[in-house]
């Protein structure tokens, strides 16, 4: 699951992308969250949102809930990339591919 934080203004219609939302956790503006700052909910999604959704939408990407979308796979790490939105290849400390998709990446290590 991929989570980001509405840090600008509380959800509503039209205020966040709704395409694979699964949930809406409504947070206190009032109480800081180290890191974010003042957020009015967090929103989790089943896929990672566009750099353009990110964007349009004014969120901040939870880099926690992001680390955990981390998959090993025949000894290499599968890691996704918010910067970049896209899917990181690891062996080790090496970075051997970045790729759109987590099916992508399987494909490159099996191709190995």
């Amino acid at each position: 699951m991929f989570a980001y934080y509405m840090t600008q203004r509380p959800p509503m219609p039209g205020a966040q992308p709704r395409n694979d939302l699964v949930e809406i956790e409504e947070l206190d503006p009032t109480k800081p969250i180290e890191g974010v700052g003042r957020a009015y909910a967090k929103l989790i999604y089943s896929r990672p949102l566009t750099d353009a959704e990110i964007s349009d939408f004014e969120l901040m990407p939870d880099t926690d809930s992001l680390r955990k979308n981390e998959e090993h796979y025949k000894g290499m790490t599968i890691r996704f990339n918010p910067i970049l939105n896209l899917w990181d290849v690891w062996e080790g400390e090496e970075l051997v591919a970045s790729v759109g998709s987590i099916e992508e990446a399987k494909a490159g290590i099996d191709s190995l």
